[in-house]
């Protein structure tokens, strides 16, 4: 019993981490209506990493198991959420999972800097003393950064008093922030890059982003944020159930329908293309899902952001269907918030391929 106590507490950590992914996955939509996930799609990263984990071959120790396993987790988690997302979200995400990684570990304390930089607006401060060179609203940005860190108490006075060395930093194409806060030359890597993304969103919010990139890449190694490169197939027939659809998602302007008709055409793999919109589309769609669900084929219905009622019907037959393995329904549409939540939280692994082809693939 003592035994088994032991190792609970080892993995205690790591339901942490796991209930704050879930937890952060479940407000994303926050960001973008397309993000929407469920408890299965968590639950499909967690088996990946735990069950079918090949980095777990031959490894026996329960701490080597668990480093392996909690590097995974928020690898797998960033490389299948981020997928489906715009470029500066996947930064924000990223950030994000570097919050809920720091904070299990118990070394580090940074919940006041992750609250400031993720704060909203708390409101204009009157009668503010101009500093030269700086407009009004990173005057007010200076001021908050100041009332609201200690270890940035002192900020104000130093802009003011270094006004020109700090404009001339702030104008460069790379930002390196100024070591202006306090325990500057003696923080730890990590504390000291959120500083710095600190001091960057501070005075020039539009460079946060590579700042922030630095930042991840010192939390989980730069190689972190990189973009993956997507292996359609590969998502295809290993992470994607035969009952949920594989959405292809466009800005206007971009079709990924090619994307599709090319694999299925390298894999000598039966493929239906129906485009909707009307009532002659929906006829042919069901009487195509209907033939390849038995038959193990693959079916893409184009442009369905054209008819989101027919969506609703789409995802109550998807969660009754009992499918060939081998079939698989891809739908590609444009940006937009009338597709059905539903559809995109369907069978918990949707949003495995929900995926931003103007980004990655178009």
């Amino acid at each position: 019993m003592a035994e088994v106590e032991s190792v609970t507490n080892i993995y205690r950590p790591l339901s942490v981490q796991c209930s704050g992914i879930f937890f952060a996955m479940e407000t994303l939509n926050q960001i973008h209506y397309l993000y929407q996930y469920s408890l299965h799609f968590f639950l499909d990263i967690f088996e990946s990493v735990v069950k079918s984990n090949p980095n777990l071959n031959n490894v026996t120790g329960t701490t080597e198991r668990l480093k392996i396993i909690t590097t995974d987790l928020f690898t797998v988690a960033f490389n299948r959420i981020g997928r489906g997302m715009f470029e500066e979200d996947r930064l924000i995400l990223a950030n994000v999972l570097c919050q809920i990684f720091l904070k299990s570990s118990g070394n580090l304390n940074l919940d006041a800097e992750f609250n400031y930089i993720l704060r909203t607006s708390s409101g204009l401060q009157k009668d503010l003393k101009p500093i030269k060179g700086f407009t009004n609203q990173q005057v007010q940005a200076i001021h908050t950064l100041s009332n609201t860190l200690e270890p940035f108490k002192d900020f104000t006075n130093f802009v003011q008093s270094n006004s020109e060395e700090v404009l001339q930093n702030v104008r460069q194409i790379s930002v390196e922030p100024l070591p202006c806060w306090e325990g500057a030359e003696t923080q730890d890597p990590v504390t000291s890059a959120l500083y710095k993304m600190i001091y960057v969103y501070t005075l020039r919010p539009d460079k946060v982003f590579g700042a922030c990139r630095k930042f991840v890449g010192t939390v989980f190694g730069e190689s972190f944020v990189e973009e993956e490169q997507m292996d359609l197939h590969k998502i295809t027939k290993n992470e994607v159930k035969p009952n949920t659809p594989i959405l292809l998602s466009c800005v206007t302007g971009y079709d990924a329908s090619g994307r599709v008709e090319d694999m299925a055409t390298n894999q000598k793999q039966a493929l239906s293309n129906i485009a909707l919109g009307s009532a002659e589309g929906f006829a042919l769609a069901e009487k195509a899902i209907n033939a390849a669900s038995k038959s193990g084929k693959w079916v893409m219905l184009k442009n369905v952001h054209l008819a989101p009622g027919w969506l609703v019907q789409l995802e109550k037959k998807l969660h009754a269907l009992k499918a060939h393995p081998n079939f698989r329904l891809f739908l590609t549409l444009e940006v937009t918030p009338k597709i059905p939540a539903n559809l995109l939280r369907q069978d918990g692994s949707s949003h495995s391929s929900l995926l931003m082809e103007s980004r990655r693939i178009c």
